[in-house]
């Protein structure tokens, strides 16, 4: 219910009450003034049709109005004073006659309105008392046209700004803003307009763009208008606002898992209330019903409460009963919509749950057939439909079951391909749904034409204009999360290779990172070729990383310059997809092999080497099987199947079958797991269980990971200058102590003086040491030291992986976060190696969040540092993964040692129990106990890096 209809400078908001002389409802009063000039008759006749058509509707006098504006204007030169007040009403009658009429004038009506408002607007001085006003109506004309099929982005941005620029020159407007409730001791008049459609159009840019901050401000806006702006100055427009501040505190209650209740609460209370000021002949009374419906159905969704679900949808049915004709599609889909939620609700009636079913559909193909082609419902009901019929159990033949999934297809498609359905994720849902239904019937191919569609569109969900948390949100959304897994697996099903395969991964993970690694892209290249390119590149980075009003913009303009910089000889690809020789290079200084599992198909090794790629199906793995090992990753018989069912057979294939040849080096390995497989521990898997066994990664090759193709390069194409351990400065921190509930650790010291004796035995250039420091000045001295090692405690944050953190004295209340190392740009710092020595700093436990693989590892390398690992041997370049290897070798082999001298203890200790009592010891003790000497030593050091 976002009315956002013009000011009329010479007449009343449509929205105020109307004075009693605009109600006649005859042609009389005109009769008696035949003899009047006629231009004052056309002034008074369109002020006359306006009133009348805000009062009793009708589109016939709208027209008239419209006319008679267009006749006084006709008769006035460019230059009289009084045209510009009526072209002003005009532009109000043409919006109300837009609003009114049917597809086929709407687009010209509104072509016509922008054009005229868009002259008034340009026409208007900075210090002149009606730039409010026509800056407004320019805003919501540009918001209509943004809400029509077009949805240019450039619409929606600029009636912002316009609306923002409303505001700012209106001092009512400011007044509410900035009063507290019931302080407003005048009547606000057209400031409440303003602020409303600013918060409208904020509103909609949410939807499109996903940012938390622009729907936060319209909830603010909307809050200040209910609470500061007395019941008696806003009848007319109050049951808007409630409605509105509704809907906008629902949808931030529906963004988070973890949504705040007593938004919800708000959300249902505000509707209540919007409905008691509006009477059963108010034609936004069917808005106000379904506003209602919707909070209170959420909340029967959460508590799986049937019979409140039916309280919502019969509201639903009064509004669909009474919808006037602009709204009737939107509440036929709104209605439908609860219909298809309630069926999945009833599990216990099959019966009620295919009743429900079936009228969902019903109502959505009613809604369909009178639905403009262009109507931004459409796909909206496509969608609908189609996910009815994906989850629609006919019990016939097969034949009634096959013609139901081609329903559900044909729906998915229409939403799938339609260039204009926003946001973006419900195209993306459509094809996955398309995904599963194409692989449940073996339909490869159809499958994996409509991933490659969707994949595409995944990029899109976010923009580089919106924060990290946002992104992260958007990005971890239930049809997003896998969906990249899935499709691989249906492109190799389908008989493509592997290179369509690790297309589809690559495009659909890790865009977060992406998204912060493509504004540190290195331009040495680029400003030495196109000096003019690299620095417009820099100032709409700059631009990109600033909180302002010009970061939407910014964004749109980066769009169009990487255009331009394609265009230029060798720079073609310039943050472009992956090619094939891309990938090959990945690979130069040792294979690269991409772990893939999915459903549809079971788990997939994707070999890559300098001249070759090779996909392995890993057929004595299962799914089933993966996920239970995953819940054990450290014991020795998870690393034992880990070897045996997927690491061995890629190392056979590879070459590597034996350890080196004494006095030959280890070849490197880069492991890029994804999904449920990043959890594993690729470089410990083995048989570490036999003393003298080699069947284990660690006796074969050394390993170091990454999360995607994409980010191996990025670190390895990143100008680096190597440095002498003599020229290398290095920071080392310790906090033996932490507030809150954590253990002491006397041991960090000692390691941070292990470590300085090192460095200095490397005659490293400068050494500091900090104890218990503060988060500013870690991040400030970040930018001049190229090592940096952290002993002491650091928590995941399992539900917002972006507040994971490394705990500093101040960590409660200034976090050093992922988020916070994320804004931190030390690309052209030449940063070397960070080691965090504390727990769970390469962890992501919730699922959801696997594909982005963003954690406090990840955060430091695409901070700027060329090597994370989790242990410190070496600061020469190459020989970091070598030390890594060599320490965890070490650790390894001591375990082993431990393990034989506490199985001879034991053997002693049985035959000594068997000599006494006669009984056998339990070996399966023996076996657990071994697990927990060789399990805390080695296994989670990793090295992400080059």
């Amino acid at each position: 219910m976002n009315s956002t209809s013009p000011v009329n400078e010479v007449g009343d908001s449509p929205t105020s009450q109307q004075s009693d002389h605009s109600s006649h409802a005859s042609y009389s009063w005109i009769d008696q003034m035949a003899e009047i000039d006629p231009m004052e008759l056309w002034d008074q006749s369109a002020e006359h049709f306006y009133r009348k058509w805000l009062k009793e509707g009708g589109v016939e006098n709208i027209d008239d109005a419209v006319m008679y504006c267009e006749m006084y204007i006709e008769r006035l030169p460019e230059s009289h004073p009084d045209r510009a007040n009526m072209e002003s009403r005009l532009v109000a009658c043409l919006t109300e006659q837009y609003l009114a009429a049917d597809e086929e004038k709407a687009e010209g009506i509104l072509r016509s309105a922008i054009v005229l408002t868009k002259k008034l607007y340009d026409s208007t001085s900075k210090d002149d008392v009606a730039l409010c006003k026509r800056a407004n109506n320019y805003a919501i004309l540009l918001g209509h046209r943004y809400n029509s099929s077009q949805r240019e982005i450039d619409d929606l941005d600029k009636s912002i700004r316009l609306a923002e620029e409303a505001v700012a020159t209106s001092p009512q407007a400011g007044a509410i803003l900035h009063q507290e409730q019931g302080t407003i001791e005048e009547e606000p008049g057209d400031a409440v307009h303003i602020l409303n459609t600013l918060c409208s159009r904020l509103e909609a840019r949410f939807l499109i763009m996903g940012s938390l901050a622009d729907l936060n401000r319209a909830i603010n806006i909307w809050t200040k208008l209910v609470d500061t702006v007395s019941h008696e100055e806003s009848q007319g427009a109050r049951p808007t606002w409630l409605s509105n501040l509704s809907s906008g505190l629902l949808r931030r209650y529906e963004q988070s898992e973890k949504g705040d209740p007593e938004d919800l609460r708000r959300s249902i209370d505000l509707s209540r209330e919007a409905l008691e000021y509006i009477d059963d002949k108010d034609p936004r009374r069917a808005e106000v019903l379904c506003m209602l419906a919707h909070p209170l159905a959420q909340r029967a969704i959460e508590a799986d409460d049937t019979k409140a679900m039916d309280a919502a949808i019969n509201l639903l049915w009064q509004a669909h009963e009474i919808s006037p004709k602009s709204h009737e599609i939107e509440i036929g889909f709104s209605l439908g919509l609860r219909l298809f939620q309630a069926s999945k609700m009833m599990s216990n009636s099959e019966e009620n749950r295919d009743t429900f079913n079936k009228t969902a559909v019903l109502i959505a193909t009613s809604s369909l057939e009178f639905t403009p082609e262009n109507h931004p419902i459409k796909p909206h009901l496509h969608n609908l439909i189609g996910l009815c019929h994906f989850y629609d159990r006919p019990p016939g033949s097969p034949s009634e079951r096959d013609s139901t999934a081609q329903t559900a297809l044909e729906h998915l498609e229409k939403a799938l391909d339609s260039p204009n359905y926003v946001p973006v994720y419900f195209r993306v849902q459509a094809g996955r749904l398309i995904l599963r239904l194409c692989c449940k019937r073996g339909e490869w191919k159809k499958a994996y034409e409509a991933s490659v569609k969707a994949i595409d569109l995944i990029p899109k969900i976010t923009s580089r204009s919106i924060r990290n948390a946002d992104k992260q949100r958007l990005l971890s959304l239930d049809d997003v999360v896998g969906f990249s897994a899935d499709a691989a697996a249906a492109a190799l099903n389908a008989g493509d290779d592997g290179y369509a395969a690790l297309n589809l991964l690559e495009k659909g993970r890790g865009l977060l990172a992406a998204s912060v690694a493509e504004l540190r892209v290195d331009l040495v290249e680029l400003h030495h070729q196109h000096k003019r390119l690299a620095e417009r590149f820099v100032a709409l980075r700059d631009q990109l990383q600033m909180s302002s009003q010009q970061q939407h913009q910014a964004n749109l303009d980066f769009d169009a310059l990487l255009n331009e910089i394609r265009e230029k000889p060798g720079f073609e690809n310039f943050l472009g997809p992956l090619r094939r020789e891309d990938i090959h290079e990945a690979a130069q200084d040792g294979p690269v092999v991409v772990l893939s599992a999915s459903e549809f198909r079971g788990i997939d090794a994707i070999l890559i080497t300098l001249d070759d790629m090779r996909v392995l199906r890993l057929e004595e793995a299962t799914m089933k099987q993966l996920e239970a090992h995953s819940q054990d990753l450290a014991s020795l018989d998870s690393l034992e199947w880990l070897w045996d069912a997927i690491v061995k057979p890629i190392m056979g294939v590879l070459g590597f079958t034996q350890p080196p040849l004494a006095g030959n080096s280890f070849s490197r390995i880069w492991w890029i797991p994804t999904g449920i497989l990043s959890k594993f521990p690729f470089h410990a898997a083995g048989h570490h269980s036999i003393p003298t066994s080699t069947d284990t990664v660690m006796d074969r090759v050394m390993s170091s990971y990454s999360s995607s193709i994409k980010a191996l390069l990025r670190v390895r194409d990143h100008s680096y200058h190597p440095i002498s351990p003599k020229e290398s400065e290095a920071l080392l921190v310790t906090m033996t102590q932490t507030l809150g509930r954590f253990s002491d650790l006397p041991h960090a010291y000692k390691e941070i003086q292990e470590v300085e004796q090192l460095l200095k035995d490397k005659s490293c250039k400068s050494i500091t040491l900090y104890n218990q420091p503060r988060k500013e000045k870690i991040l400030q001295d970040l930018e001049t030291y190229q090592i940096f090692h952290f002993a002491g405690h650091s928590i995941e944050d399992p539900f917002d992986p972006l507040r994971s953190v490394l705990l500093l004295l101040d960590w409660q209340t200034d976090p050093m976060t992922v988020d916070s190392m994320l804004d931190l740009n030390l690309s052209e710092k030449n940063c070397f190696l960070v080691y965090l020595s504390a727990c769970e700093t390469g962890q992501v436990t919730q699922a959801k969040f696997r594909d982005e693989s963003i954690h406090l590892v990840s955060a430091y390398q695409l901070a700027g540092f060329r090597h994370v690992i989790g242990t410190l041997w070496s600061v020469e370049d190459f020989p970091i993964c070598r030390g890594l290897h060599t320490a965890a070798m070490k650790l390894r082999n001591e375990s082993r040692i431990n393990m034989i001298k506490q199985a001879a203890r034991r053997e002693k200790a049985r035959d000594r129990a068997s000599a006494r009592k006669g009984l056998a010891a339990d070996s399966s003790e023996d076996e657990g106990d071994y697990v927990d000497s060789a399990e805390q030593f080695w296994i989670p050091y990793v090295h992400f890096g080059v």
